[in-house]
């Protein structure tokens, strides 16, 4: 029969728990004296938290949260919009009205407009770690109830061709969902989803032609990960929702119970990219 551990043992790592924390924190405040925090959208040095605030601090001041992350009255849940003249959410919207989608629900921390859009297209360039990790630290802590209630079991990023990527060495949603994943204390698989081809960029597309050019461009490359599983698919815009709804349907396909989508904004009317 399996022994309980002593108290003498319990005793042993708690200390050893408490001391590494303390070395953490104190390495963390002398690196803040050698090289201040600073904003991660302003660059305006950020004010020395207490240590029992640091797990709150997402790495922007707080004018640039209120900018960035603006309140929101209402939400539908099915394509993340806000929902004007409700305070909740519901369930469909005049912008997703007579639609059909994979996905279970959208959560968003935004609209795409103003400060919002201008943070995303700077995430999309190389050496905006800080940034990306700052977003998604704040739709976390904006909507975690919702992200909650889907009942996650494994966070998938939306992935870039290997040839944009080369091109661009950085991909947003593979920060996005890394802080995710690590927040929410689920198993992350970056490289469940691939891209089986290149396709345009949505930018350059009208909208009515992207889900057409979006079909049968993602193929899942491990199904052990996400079968059976609830998928929190991870991107940094959901627009007409062509990419998304085609990466849901081949997380589907492989085996997946559900997927929900969550973004850092949502584009709408005027909005697209």
């Amino acid at each position: 029969m399996m022994k309980s551990p002593s108290i003498f043992a319990r005793s042993r790592a708690s200390f050893r728990d408490n001391w590494q924390r303390g070395v953490s924190l104190t390495c963390k405040a002398l690196a803040d004296v050698v090289f201040p925090p600073t904003c991660a959208w302003c660059r305006s040095q950020l004010l020395q938290l207490d240590p029992n605030q640091q797990l709150d601090c997402v790495g922007l001041c707080p004018d640039c949260k209120q900018q960035l992350a603006p309140p929101v009255a209402g939400w539908c849940a099915r394509c993340g919009a806000p929902a004007d003249g409700i305070s909740g959410e519901t369930d469909g919207c005049g912008h997703c009205a007579g639609q059909h989608f994979p996905w279970e629900r959208v959560v968003a921390l935004g609209r795409y407009y103003g400060e919002l859009s201008q943070a995303i297209v700077c995430c999309k360039k190389p050496h905006t770690e800080p940034l990306n990790f700052a977003l998604a630290k704040i739709l976390f802590q904006e909507r975690f109830a919702d992200l909650q209630q889907f009942g996650a079991q494994v966070v998938v990023p939306i992935p870039m061709h290997w040839m944009r990527r080369a091109r661009r060495r950085a991909n947003s949603p593979d920060l996005l969902a890394e802080t995710l994943a690590r927040k929410m204390n689920l198993p992350l698989q970056i490289h469940a989803l691939s891209r089986s081809r290149l396709t345009r960029l949505q930018v350059e597309v009208q909208p009515a032609e992207r889900y057409t050019r979006q079909r049968k461009s993602f193929r899942v490359r491990r199904k052990r990960g996400v079968e059976g599983r609830r998928v929190l698919l991870v991107d940094d815009v959901l627009t007409t929702g062509s990419t998304a709804a085609e990466a849901a349907h081949a997380l589907l396909g492989a085996g997946a119970t559900a997927v929900a989508v969550a973004v850092v904004a949502r584009g709408i009317g005027n909005d697209f990219l």
